[in-house]
This record gives C-alpha cells, structure tokens and sequence, in this order.
C-alpha cells in the first residue's frame, strides 16, 4: 500500500476522534447550562405561567435538533472523508497494479525473445551436427576404401616378394651353371692336346655353348629389367599410398 495513503488515513482518523471528543464534550457543557438555564426558567414559569414554560421547551427543541444536525453533518464528512480515503487507496492499488501488469508484460516479452533465440541456437546446432555426422560418414568410407587399397598393395608386395626370390633362384642357378660350364670348357682346354680329334667337334660344341650362354645371358638380363621395373613401379606405388 502507498505510504501516502496509509499516513492520510491516519491523519483523517486522529481528526475524527479529536472531532468526536470535541463534539462529546460540547454536547455536555450544553447539557449543563440547558439544565441550569431551565431551573431559572421553570422558577420563572412558576412565576410567569404557561407561555414562558412553552417557549423554554420549543428552545429546548431547537436546541436538540440543532446538536443532532451537527451530528449527522460531521458523520456526513466523516464519511465523505473515509469515501475519498478510500478512492485514493484504491487508485492507488489499481496504479500499482498496472505497473505490475507492465513488468509482467516485459518480463513475458524478455523471457519469450531469448526462448526465440535458444531455439533458434538448437536449430543451428543440430543443423551442424547432421553436416558434421554426413562427413563422418563419408570419411569413414574412404578409410573402409583406403584400408583396401593398403591390404591390395601389400598382397601385391608380398607376391612380388616372393616373385623376385624367385628370380634370384634363378639368377643363382644360371650362374652355377656358367662357372660349371667355363670350368668344364677350361678342363677341355687343358687337354686339348690329347683331344686333337676331337678339337673340331670341340670348337663347334663350345661356340654352341658360348651362343647358348649369350642367349641365356640375354635372357637373364631381360628377366633383371623386368623385375627391377617390377620392383620400381611396386615401390612407387606403396610411397604414393602412404
């Protein structure tokens, strides 16, 4: 409540009992000097006669309707005062009211922008959650796709691995075969003499063996390009992958 208000209703209230007390006390002074006043008259209608003892009573009538006009006229004001009293409490009240209706409204009005923002803000956010979740995905497929790739490249590895061994094997065994067969041309040489005879078949069994050797030779070289290139193209294809 407004302490304007409460402090006039206070004040109207003190001035209406000092206004009763007042009222009270003037009414018994009245009395007093009516009842006085009407022993000396009575003494005198006693002396007078009946006129006097009339007109003491029509005053005495007036007297008491005057006091009871006062009366319902104060409580008249009285009452007007407690009726404005309580209009301007109650304008008050509904003044405060309004204002209350006001910060509600803003206080609704806040509460229901940044509710607008924070659903705006989980729209945004989920939108990036499913772009991030599609990437995801997708790099999860090249991972799968890589994965392959690399177990692709290392089955290639090991056959070529296992495909150049070979090759040494080869290599190895036609060498064997090379110094086997110049030992065995050196052996023929040192008895070329007691082989005379034999030197014309000899010459053309060497030089078929030196013509088999150069095909061999030829050969073996081709199989070394090969591989090498084999072996290039596998490296360079694993350090591309990795």
């Amino acid at each position: 409540m407004d302490p304007l208000v409460v402090a006039n209703s206070k004040h109207h209230m003190d001035s209406n009992a000092d206004e009763d007390s007042d009222v009270v006390s003037s009414l018994g002074h009245t009395s007093a000097k009516a009842s006085k006043a009407s022993h000396r008259r009575v003494w005198s209608v006693g002396v007078g006669g009946a006129v006097e003892l009339n007109k003491l009573k029509k005053e005495q009538e007036v007297k008491i309707l005057h006091s009871e006009l006062e009366k319902q006229s104060r409580a008249l004001e009285e009452s007007q005062e407690e009726t404005q009293l309580a209009a301007r409490i109650g304008q008050s009240l509904l003044l405060q009211k309004q204002q209350l209706d006001y910060e509600m409204e803003d206080k609704v009005s806040a509460l229901t922008q940044r509710c607008g923002d924070a659903t705006s803000q989980v729209q945004e956010l989920d939108a990036k959650y499913k772009a991030a979740t599609v990437q995801c995905r997708q790099l999860d497929q090249l991972r799968v796709q890589h994965e392959l790739q690399i177990e692709d490249l290392t089955d290639k590895h090991v056959a070529t691995t296992s495909a150049l061994k070979t090759l040494k094997d080869e290599l190895v065994h036609a060498r064997t075969k090379t110094i086997e067969a110049s030992a065995q041309n050196t052996h023929l040489m040192t008895e070329v003499e007691e082989l005379k005879k034999r030197v014309v078949d000899l010459k053309q069994v060497n030089g078929k063996l030196n013509a088999d050797l150069g095909k061999v030779n030829l050969h073996l070289g081709e199989k070394y390009i090969q591989f090498y290139h084999n072996l290039y193209q596998a490296r360079t294809r694993t350090w591309f992958v990795w």
